[in-house]
């Protein structure tokens, strides 16, 4: 569970980086 949301959280601050 804490895992998924640390993953989600990369993936969303990656994805307001790149966008």
């Amino acid at each position: 569970m804490l895992l998924l949301a640390c993953s989600i959280n990369c993936i969303h601050l990656l994805g307001n980086n790149f966008s």
